[in-house]
């Protein structure tokens, strides 16, 4: 079963690492440079909840 879980894991990483590239070149940024998902509806949110915990800290 620890098998199954792990390859199942392993899968969705790859999915993941698979994705993040396709949209990189696609975008024709760098990854390690600007932000890959900037522009999209789940990014901006979670900005705006960022920007809310700073502000609240200070």
């Amino acid at each position: 079963m620890n098998l199954v879980v792990s390859a199942l894991a392993l899968a969705a990483n790859v999915a993941a690492l698979a994705y993040i590239i396709y949209r990189a070149k696609k975008l024709g940024v760098n990854p390690y440079k600007q932000e890959v998902f900037r522009g999209t509806r789940d990014f901006e949110k979670a900005m705006a909840r960022a920007d809310l915990t700073v502000e609240e800290k200070a």
